[in-house]
């Protein structure tokens, strides 16, 4: 009996924050509007019932008939937004901000549109004053967290994360962005606690399995770390970022051989593979400059920006470097490869085959994909594509290097190659 009315708590206690996230995610209703009251409950009716075709035309509706209103344009933007007709939202958002440049709601789904769309600055401009005019509207401080955290400032990240959690904002959410936040922050053992917590709560959720994983990753526990992974794909066997995961961790583990590396790598496509696009047409005139595009989450203080930023910048004038970031990340690193680049992409909005066409687009000579597994690179949008490390059957190239064990104060084997230091001055 107890049991029962401790399920039945919970569950109480659930519902109410579901009631509480649609509450705080909802237009909020008041007298001020500029829109009767009833345009605006019919309206809400539609768009809260995912109505989405009818909640636009409404919108539009009262866009027409009450012009100066800030509601009738948000009410708008944010429909197209959520129905992920992005370009059309933005000028019908910056129409509400520009009538009510203090409602914050309106600011957040103009930030959404802008980090959709890969500006990651406007983006965060946008939802810091969503948060400085109302600190305690949950969406708002979840959101920032979310941008930052692209942008690898994990600990500014982690105090929106969790003033969000406070506040009520969903519980799965709100508390896998905390939990990852504390992983990166390093804060293994609190992060710890929260993912086993929600392991417990939501059982079968494929991105708690996959963070368990990287933390165990992390630890040195590479068999435990596997198995969460794999437990990821059961739930999802399209969840692109569990299996890479397991790639990289294989590396790491120093039970598993470079033979079973190579056959997990080569496995790639059987799962994941992309159409390839048709053979590009790019001119071969050798008097035109040689563009050449890298694929990258590591344009930053990271091993590969290290390697690359000083060969990129002594490189020779006839080689056009395209860059296609696939993160957010900014710093001193990653400034001294935008300036060695003709073209810096941030691409972290992208899907796999858009961003393919993007490379197509631009001409792409030679591809270098440094992410490891080529997914990209197996469209074949560019004549030469050459992921870095793996060696699926899509690749037109592999680049591998000697790795060799190496034991680093008689702890865990590290494979390193050759055991190189890497460093970039600041200047």
């Amino acid at each position: 009996m107890a049991s029962k009315t401790s399920r039945q708590k919970k569950s109480v206690h659930k519902s109410s924050r579901q009631r509480t996230r649609r509450k705080q995610d909802s237009m909020p209703r008041n007298a001020n509007l500029g829109v009767p009251r009833p345009e605006v409950d019919r309206f809400m009716g539609l768009y809260e019932g995912k109505r989405l075709a009818e909640a636009e035309s409404a919108a539009r509706a009262m866009t027409e008939r009450y012009p100066d209103s800030a509601f009738a344009w948000k009410a708008l933007g944010t429909t197209l937004l959520e129905d992920g007709r992005v370009e059309e939202a933005l000028e019908h958002l910056h129409r509400a901000v520009d009538i009510n440049a203090s409602d914050p709601l309106s600011l957040t789904s103009l930030a959404a549109v802008y980090y959709r769309q890969g500006d990651h600055d406007q983006a965060v401009r946008y939802q810091r004053r969503a948060v400085e005019l109302q600190p305690d509207y949950a969406p708002a401080q979840y959101r920032l967290a979310e941008m930052l955290q692209s942008a690898g400032k994990h600990v500014q990240a982690l105090e929106h994360a969790s003033k969000a959690r406070e506040l009520g904002y969903d519980a799965f959410r709100s508390g896998v962005l905390v939990g990852s936040l504390l992983y990166q922050t390093k804060y293994f053992s609190q992060a710890l606690d929260i993912y086993k917590q929600l392991e417990r709560d939501y059982p079968g959720h494929a991105p708690i399995y996959n963070n368990l994983g990287n933390l165990y990753k992390d630890i040195g526990q590479y068999q435990l770390a596997e198995s969460y992974y794999q437990r990821a794909l059961e739930e999802r066997p399209d969840y692109v970022m569990a299996y890479s995961n397991i790639f990289f961790s294989k590396h790491y583990n120093p039970e598993v051989s470079q033979q079973e590396i190579l056959d997990f790598a080569k496995s790639w496509d059987r799962h994941f593979a992309l159409p390839p696009m048709p053979a590009p047409g790019n001119p071969r005139d050798p008097a035109k400059p040689l563009r050449v595009g890298m694929i990258s989450s590591g344009f930053r203080l990271h091993p590969v920006g290290q390697m690359i930023a000083t060969a990129m910048e002594h490189s020779r004038p006839d080689i056009h470097f395209y860059a296609y970031s696939t993160n957010d990340h900014d710093d001193y690193v990653t400034r001294k490869i935008r300036e060695a680049t003709r073209v810096w992409r941030p691409v972290r909005h992208l899907d796999q085959q858009a961003l393919a066409q993007r490379i197509r687009d631009d001409a792409i000579d030679i591809l270098i994909d440094l992410s490891g597994h080529g997914m990209v690179a197996a469209c074949r949008p560019s004549p030469c594509g050459r992921p870095r490390s793996a060696s699926n059957g899509s690749a037109a190239w592999s680049i591998a290097w000697d790795c060799r064990p190496l034991t680093i104060c008689s702890r865990i084997p590290s494979r390193h190659p050759k055991a190189w230091m890497i460093s970039t001055p600041r200047s």
